[in-house]
């Protein structure tokens, strides 16, 4: 999912809540933690389907650099303590 936000009738995004609408929820960051379960409509934007593997592949590169990092500074502190 790359955004989220409540949109009015004409289809434009909200900037302000009315106060009828924000009730006990409060500020609009609290709102949006609750899925507009106010009763605004919402608009969802997602990734396309053919993304899915390239961000696999770059997280998987992402994770593997940091593990191959943490590795190496592992081995070069105990080679540190051992001499």
């Amino acid at each position: 999912m790359i955004s989220s936000e409540a949109i009015n009738p004409a289809g434009q995004p909200v900037s302000t809540l009315p106060a009828a609408c924000a009730g006990s929820y409060g500020t609009k960051a609290r709102i949006q933690g609750s899925a507009w379960k106010p009763g605004l409509p919402g608009a969802i934007t997602y990734e396309p389907a053919s993304r899915y593997w390239p961000l696999q592949w770059i997280e998987t590169g992402i994770f593997l650099a940091l593990a191959l990092t943490l590795a190496w500074f592992c081995f070069w502190r105990l080679g540190r303590r051992r001499t």
